[in-house]
């Protein structure tokens, strides 16, 4: 599985996204179970980034609930930027 993750950051906001995918987002995806890497591509100029989670669909599926998936959604909106979306 693949999920991806596009935001536009605010200006000057990459430093706080990095920490915040640092010390928020991939503690809480390598305790989640399933998962296996995250990628991040950076459009600096436009302000965008990209996540790009890799998954165990298989561990993922067991796992997976339609509330934490809610609950990423609600959370990609607080980050810093606007316009998330899956």
């Amino acid at each position: 599985m693949f999920p991806e993750v596009t935001a536009r950051l605010k200006s000057n906001s990459l430093t706080n996204f990095a920490n915040v995918m640092e010390g928020e987002i991939l503690p809480w995806l390598t305790n989640a179970g399933g998962f296996l890497d995250l990628i991040i591509l950076v459009q600096a100029r436009w302000q965008r980034v990209t996540s790009i989670s890799l998954l165990d669909p298989l561990k993922v599926m067991r796992r997976l609930t339609t509330q934490s998936v809610s609950g990423i959604v609600a959370y990609s909106g607080t980050a810093p930027g606007r316009d998330p979306y899956l």
